[in-house]
């Protein structure tokens, strides 16, 4: 059932510069938010990826960038065949490498789906309710 009619839009205030927008102008968001959209709008957004990027441009390890097209190329080859997630055993998986200054460090990795692999690494912020809810993996 639908709250709106065709008239009616669902509309917020954007943080950052005040103004009252429709839903479709706010990106979604899952985690830690009430209405399921981030507070600033779709153009702040934007605005401050682009400051952020400008001032801290992203930087190419050269050495992890070699080695992982060295994965993918064995890959094509045959050389290495995905296995299934060492901790699930989900067939959609990412190869972890412990070691890029290994000499063969293309060959030695990890197969780990993108959960359990988010888990390792510990960059994502859903990680940390992982940890407390662990249960759901």
């Amino acid at each position: 059932m639908n709250l709106f009619t065709d008239k009616q839009v669902a509309k917020k205030t954007c943080s950052k510069c005040g103004r009252t927008l429709p839903y479709s102008e706010f990106h979604r968001r899952r985690h830690y938010v009430r209405d399921g959209r981030q507070s600033a709008c779709k153009d702040c957004t934007r605005e401050a990826t682009r400051r952020a990027r400008a001032e801290n441009p992203p930087r190419l390890d050269l050495r992890k960038h070699r080695v992982r097209a060295r994965t993918r190329q064995a890959i094509r080859r045959g050389e290495l065949i995905p296995q299934p997630c060492e901790e699930c055993g989900n067939t959609e998986v990412e190869a972890h490498h412990p070691d890029y200054d290994a000499p063969d460090a293309h060959l030695k990795v990890r197969w780990l789906c993108e959960k359990h692999h988010s888990l390792l690494e510990g960059k994502r912020a859903w990680t940390k309710q992982m940890e407390l809810f662990p249960a759901e993996l």
